[in-house]
């Protein structure tokens, strides 16, 4: 039952509790009608049986007993088809109707001299109740009566009453069942709402907020509280975004200024240990501004009023641009740029961000590439997307790493963290594909490379 949605469990358990209800209600009820049937015709037997015993004593007194005219005439109202049986205490037949002769005897002993005894027999197929009771004559009990009348009106009536509720219990239960599903349904609506909106929440778009319903109840106090979280929430991203901002634009004026006295101090300074020691700092400097540029970078991509300059870019003359700047680097390190275009296409993007990406992708392919190696870069067209995939012949990524490479400074603790970066590169391109509504994947094995795949909605024209 743990895989049933909360709803779908208070319907469940409704309907089975509803269900053991309404078939203890339909028992406890047949058994009432049934008690009601066999009473009013046990009742209406005692009134024929005492019909019976006047009729006894009467015919004693006149000295015509046994009359069996007058006992064939003798009827009791509401007991159609019944039959009678009179017979002494060593069980002679007195007077009987047809149907019961030849029919078994209740021994004298046990028919009870105080009150009626009633048992259900079977007579030539068919049931019938029976009533047995001794008749007084002088005073004296001399002779035992039976009287039976058929069941068939009464099995009738519980018939009927067991098909209402064969039929009727699972009925009302599907009613049941449909009024509690609408209810649960009406009453976790605003739930649903509620989750569908907290769905689309994301790091762009904090500011949106749940629907409180109008009725202040237990729904109404939960809106609220996550509306509460969500707004605290918005704020401290706001702050951090804030901070990242300012402090990366902040930082870059001073690194502009510790880099021009570096310069200055390594032309003016000739001792070869001091230049080496300039040197390095100026490589720190650099790095701490890519930082400070990243950082500003992915503060803008995350900002909910990030601006796109949407216009159509021919993609394979960006990634040939894209080659042609990443070409010296990858001189330095003796890699091959080899870019494959199966399908020219223009896709709607920002160019400067999509060339953004792709750099990062293509310096991160040549950094983890083994010298004199080859970085393939081929797109095509699928019809629906169009697909860049960069691929190096490096060190490739351990399984375990793979899935955080594209987290925000994620440095991996193998080899490939003895690399410069500040672990920012990634998670940029990442971050540019979500805004253009695409993705980017990678695969890699250990000793064999990575493959990373960029997939941009598209294309607009072939």
């Amino acid at each position: 039952m743990s895989k049933f949605s909360i709803k779908a469990k208070i319907v469940l358990a409704t309907t089975i509790v509803l269900g053991l209800v309404f078939v203890g209600f339909s028992i406890v009820i047949y058994q009432k009608a049934k008690s009601a049937y066999f009473g009013r015709l046990d009742a209406r037997l005692e009134g024929y049986a005492e019909k019976i015993r006047g009729e006894v004593e009467e015919q004693y007194y006149e000295k015509r007993f046994p009359d069996a005219a007058d006992f064939r005439d003798l009827r009791a109202e509401g007991l159609a088809g019944s039959f009678l049986r009179l017979s002494d205490q060593q069980g002679q037949v007195i007077f009987a109707d047809s149907i019961l002769t030849g029919q078994p005897f209740k021994p004298w002993d046990a028919i009870n001299p105080r009150q009626f005894t009633f048992e259900d027999v079977a007579i030539a197929n068919d049931r019938y109740r029976s009533l047995w009771a001794r008749v007084e004559a002088e005073d004296r009990d001399r002779y035992s009566v039976q009287i039976v009348v058929p069941l068939t009106e009464v099995e009738a009536a519980l018939k009927l009453l067991q098909l209402l509720f064969l039929f009727g219990v699972p009925v009302a239960l599907a009613i049941s069942a449909g009024a509690v599903y609408g209810i649960v349904t009406t009453a976790f609506r605003p739930l649903s709402a509620m989750v569908q909106t907290a769905e689309r929440i994301s790091a762009s778009n904090l500011s949106e907020r749940v629907a409180s319903p109008e009725t202040h109840d237990e729904v109404f106090a939960l809106a609220s509280t996550l509306n509460t979280m969500m707004e605290r929430i918005e704020q401290a991203f706001k702050s951090q975004k804030q901070f990242i901002a300012d402090a990366s634009h902040e930082i870059r004026t001073p690194l502009a200024i510790i880099r021009s006295e570096l310069e200055y101090a390594q032309k003016e300074i000739a001792e070869v240990a001091s230049n080496e020691s300039i040197e390095a700092a100026l490589d720190e400097v650099d790095r701490l501004k890519k930082l400070s540029d990243d950082l500003l970078l992915l503060a803008k991509l995350d900002s909910a009023s990030l601006t796109m300059k949407l216009q159509t870019v021919r993609l394979d003359e960006l990634l040939a641009d894209c080659v042609k700047r990443m070409k010296p680097i990858a001189d330095t390190k003796r890699v091959t740029l080899a870019l494959t275009v199966h399908d020219v296409a223009e896709i709607h993007g920002d160019e400067d961000k999509l060339r953004s990406a792709i750099l990062n992708l293509l310096d991160n392919a040549i950094k983890y590439s083994k010298n004199g190696g080859t970085v393939d870069i081929i797109s095509r067209s699928n019809g629906r997307d169009v697909e860049v995939t960069v691929c190096d012949h490096g060190e490739g990524i351990a399984p375990e790493e793979v899935e955080h490479v594209f987290e925000r400074f994620h440095r991996a603790a193998s080899s490939r963290s003895q690399h410069d970066g500040s672990g920012l590169g990634l998670a940029i391109v990442r971050r540019i594909l979500e805004v253009h509504k695409g993705s980017v994947s990678v695969r890699s094995k250990i000793g064999e490379g990575s493959t990373f795949t960029i997939a941009l909605p598209g294309p607009i024209s072939q």
